[in-house]
Parts: C-alpha cells; structure tokens; sequence
C-alpha cells in the first residue's frame, strides 16, 4: 500500500508532469509535420510505408530525448538549489519548452489554414503583414505558457 501512495505521488510530481506533457506536445507536433509531409507530394513519396513510420518515430523519439534531456538539467538544479524562488523559476523555465512547442503547432496549423483557403500565410506576406504573423505567434505564446 506504502508503494502505491509513492507511486501516485511521484505521478504528480510538477517536473513527471511536465516531462509527460512535453513529450506528447513534441509528438503530436511532429505527427502534424509528418503527416503533411505524406499527404503531399514530398521527398517521402517514394518511400515504403515503413520508411515512413521509420521516419516519424526517429525523428519523435530524438527530439523527445533532446527536450527531456534539457527538463532532465532543470531537475537536477531544481535538487541542487534550496531556494524555493530558484525552483519555481526553473519550473517556470521548463514550461517554455512545452509552451514553445504547441504554440509553434498552433502557428503552423493557422499558417497552412490561411494559405489553403486564402492562398497567403507567412511566405507571401511583407512589412505590417509578417509582424501580424509574428504578434500571432506571441499571442499562442502566451497562451500555450499560461494554460
């Protein structure tokens, strides 16, 4: 019973939490690119089905490891450093990753949206146009930190 209690406490431990969530932030990201790139006539076109999935879990699994890697450091500082101010502000830090990560997911799927239907997005814009892209992109920024 002593084992369970530890088990579902480390479950809510806020730096398992935020390894978990930028985990599936980084996959769902890259099942997003990935299926573009098969959906479309591409560089993947040739390729065997799988090849393809060969594809999308190396290229997920790597960029998992390197995110995890960079939450693991944060980690062991937040160990390392006794002052709760320092921990929350190394939590705070981890977090832009996962918040980096879904806002550029939002960025590409409105991007690909507004191209799509309107036949512009962030390639054919200029000037005034590309900073409206650029305040959107902070805008899910902010959004995807807070939440």
């Amino acid at each position: 019973m002593r084992e369970n209690k530890n088990f579902q406490k480390a479950l809510q431990h806020p730096w398992f939490m935020l390894m978990v969530f930028t985990t599936m932030s980084v996959y769902i990201y890259i099942f997003f690119e990935w299926l573009f790139f098969v959906s479309k006539p591409s560089f993947m076109s040739t390729m065997g089905y799988a090849q393809k999935l060969e594809i999308l879990f190396l290229t997920s699994f790597t960029a998992v490891m390197m995110f995890l890697g960079t939450l693991f450091i944060f980690a062991i500082f937040d160990r390392l450093l006794p002052s709760q101010y320092a921990k929350k502000a190394l939590i705070d830090l981890g977090k832009l990753l996962p918040a980096g990560i879904l806002s550029g997911l939002g960025f590409i799927m409105i991007d690909n949206f507004s191209y799509t239907v309107f036949k512009f997005g962030v390639v054919t814009t200029t000037g005034i146009w590309r900073s409206g892209y650029a305040f959107l992109f902070l805008i899910l920024f902010f959004f995807s930190y807070r939440y």
